[in-house]
């Protein structure tokens, strides 16, 4: 069932907002992590600095798909070539901080950060939903769901570009549904799964937070009982 054109303008506006917030959001986010890689206050002996590499990629991977979503919903908004801009900078500056800060602990090479893959998240972003067709809308939907259940395990949900940019595809994708289709059964399920998603990523980036804080503490005690013990010896 089709929605009035005036429900359908409402729904786009409030999706619109919604975006341009999160890219103000984020953007703001990615000036204060590069501004600290730029002071050096996070050095790789620190463990604080491994969240932040990681932090960064997927921060990228997030803008880059926000921006996506703006072509889609809104290809004339001047703020797309404004945030595609800063995006291009913050990329090629991220490399460059990236590669002078290259030496990442062995603890924490299980979980090292990567730039996003071009081609892999370009095809991501590929993806296009025919906004007349909620069939092939749902269709597309049904198979992001899998791709991004598949990536729901503690590494990816951490620690992959590609699964924000699907992430925030699918978001895309929901919303063009809400305007196809309001009426639709599968938004509900849809609503859910995002729900579902975004608490999973909080719960595990939690996780790891709170174990690398815990190692922190361990390593400074350590060396300060390192520390204690040598003094003693040489009294």
């Amino acid at each position: 069932m089709k929605i009035t054109s005036k429900k359908s303008e409402k729904i786009l506006v409030e999706e619109i907002t919604e975006i341009m917030s999160d890219l103000s959001y984020w953007s703001s986010k990615m000036e204060e992590m590069l501004a600290k890689m730029r002071q050096g206050k996070k050095k790789t002996s620190d463990y604080g600095s491994h969240l932040l590499i990681e932090d960064i990629p997927a921060t990228l991977a997030r803008i880059d798909g926000e921006i996506s979503s703006l072509m889609v919903l809104s290809p004339d908004n001047n703020a797309i070539e404004i945030y595609q801009k800063k995006l291009n900078k913050w990329q090629a500056e991220f490399e460059e901080l990236r590669e002078q800060k290259s030496t990442i602990s062995k603890m924490f090479s299980g979980i090292a950060a990567t730039l996003p893959n071009p081609e892999n998240v370009s095809k991501i972003h590929s993806i296009e939903f025919d906004r007349n067709n909620p069939q092939e809308i749902t269709k597309s939907l049904l198979s992001l769901c899998e791709k991004i259940d598949s990536k729901m395990n503690f590494n990816d949900s951490i620690n992959n570009p590609e699964l924000g940019a699907m992430l925030t595809k699918f978001k895309n994708g929901l919303a063009l549904l809400k305007l196809a289709d309001t009426e639709s059964k599968y938004i509900n399920h849809f609503e859910t799964k995002y729900q579902e998603w975004k608490k999973t990523i909080k719960r595990n980036r939690f996780i790891l937070i709170s174990v690398l804080g815990i190692l922190g503490i361990i390593i400074t005690l350590a060396a300060i009982l390192g520390t204690s013990y040598e003094k003693s010896i040489l009294q």
